[in-house]
């Protein structure tokens, strides 16, 4: 139910404006922000496909990724700030970067259903428009934090939504060049989503702050 209502309020983010922000200060939709939307959608439903062994979600993931250009996120610095801890639980974050690995998971998930194979060779692995969403996977340790350094355009929507493994709460944070901070989703979950309009073109700072007592293997997205 938490990933369903996440899925709900980053596709109603997508196509208006953000609650208690100026409406003159945020357009209401943005290709730019309904592709991180689409994406967003994407992940959790392939998330929900290997934790559940289930082909279909996995497959309508696929379908979703294929008609997008998803990129790699490649921050101009990271960096994480906490003690290493023992890393002995799984946790499975789905790639929406590897297409392939999707498809032929769900075929395997499929046991010879050769409707849902069927299904599966249909997804077309032609991308969409250059640009697109970019996103990263990476893992923060308990009681610490991670840092990405991105660059967004000033007088554009700059959108960044976190998923996580679902094992401890995730909060987000936005600085400015200046170290001010601009957004944060600091909710009881983790899964998080902000939006802002840098008033110039500059370098950002994002936070994921893992409070759990275990790691956090969690997927960050922009747009």
């Amino acid at each position: 139910m938490k990933k369903l209502l996440f899925i709900i309020l980053v596709l109603a983010m997508s196509t208006t404006t953000f609650f208690g922000q100026d409406s003159k200060k945020i357009p209401t939709s943005t290709p730019q922000n309904n592709e991180v939307a689409q994406m967003s959608l994407a992940q959790q439903l392939a998330d929900y496909a290997y934790a559940n062994n289930d082909p279909i979600s996995l497959i309508s993931a696929a379908q979703i990724v294929s008609t997008m250009n998803v990129r790699q996120l490649t921050p101009e610095s990271m960096e994480s700030k906490g003690v290493e801890v023992d890393r002995t639980k799984t946790a499975i974050t789905a790639n929406l970067l590897d297409l392939e690995k999707m498809l032929k998971d769900a075929k395997e998930m499929a046991k010879g259903d050769k409707t849902i194979i069927a299904l599966a060779d249909k997804v077309t692995k032609d991308r969409g428009r250059s640009g697109g969403p970019a996103i990263e996977y990476e893992s923060v340790n308990a009681s610490s934090s991670d840092y990405y350094n991105v660059r967004f355009n000033g007088g554009e929507v700059a959108m960044v939504v976190v998923s996580g493994d679902g094992d401890t709460d995730l909060d987000l944070y936005i600085y400015d060049q200046y170290g001010h901070l601009v957004t944060k989703d600091t909710d009881l979950s983790d899964d998080c989503v902000v939006r802002w309009v840098p008033e110039w073109t500059q370098t950002y700072k994002i936070k994921v702050k893992n409070l759990g007592s275990v790691y956090n293997s969690y997927a960050i997205g922009t747009n």
